[in-house]
């Protein structure tokens, strides 16, 4: 996966898991100072054991929606959790934790594929078909759709 990649992935996770707190989606985990706790407990490693909670926190609240075996935003197969997981390993840079005071904004930036907004949980088709870009793309786009309508149209894709 090329390093761009890997941060728009990271960055459209953060974006999503803080809009989803705001819209009440999921609960904060800055209330309880999750993050300042696990950076006390493990100096080196407490901002991935952070990340890592916030993306079990996410995944739980869309087990009702993303059908068994498939992938979404927050549960990509293993060779490209492991491929993030590393670049976060080898970053000391804080930017990548920085996410726009106006998350919709930000989602709106991402939107770069133009679709139409849907209800219900939507299948975006295969990850190998329409690659992990693309794929970010529209994901940022319904999520933008669910924050904003309040609908259910989680995306997933195969």
């Amino acid at each position: 996966m090329e390093v761009e990649v890997i941060q728009k992935l990271i960055k459209l996770r953060l974006a999503v898991y803080l809009q989803g707190v705001e819209c009440g989606l999921w609960q904060s985990l800055e209330e309880n100072g999750a993050q300042v706790m696990l950076e006390y407990i493990f100096p080196k490693t407490g901002r991935i054991a952070y990340y890592n909670l916030l993306m079990e926190t996410v995944k739980s609240a869309h087990k009702d929606y993303v059908p068994v075996g498939e992938y979404s935003l927050f549960k990509l197969p293993v060779q490209y959790e492991a491929e993030v997981l590393n670049y976060l390993k080898s970053q000391t840079n804080n930017d990548l934790w920085v996410i726009p005071e106006d998350k919709m904004s930000y989602l709106d930036s991402l939107c770069t594929v133009d679709c139409q907004p849907v209800l219900n949980p939507v299948n975006l088709g295969g990850l190998k078909d329409a690659g992990l870009d693309t794929i970010l793309s529209l994901c940022a786009f319904h999520y933008r759709t669910i924050f904003q309508q309040g609908t259910n149209s989680y995306p997933y894709f195969g």
